[in-house]
């Protein structure tokens, strides 16, 4: 799984958005909500904020579902 990515580069938004997203797939909401919220956390740090801004939209839409 994405884990090793994830321990590799911890602070990496990517990372937590691939492994989020597989999350998503297997059908384990809470722990895609978990990396989707870690991911929107890092990507200002990384000077992406309109990311930041498009995963804060897709997790709330996670959280409705």
């Amino acid at each position: 799984m994405k884990d090793s990515f994830v321990k590799k580069y911890p602070k990496d938004a990517d990372a937590y958005i691939n492994r989020g997203s597989v999350y998503a797939d297997l059908g384990d909401k809470q722990k895609a909500i978990l990396d989707f919220k870690k991911a929107a956390k890092f990507y200002p740090e990384q000077g992406d904020t309109a990311r930041e801004q498009k995963v804060l939209v897709g997790l709330k839409q996670l959280q409705q579902a």
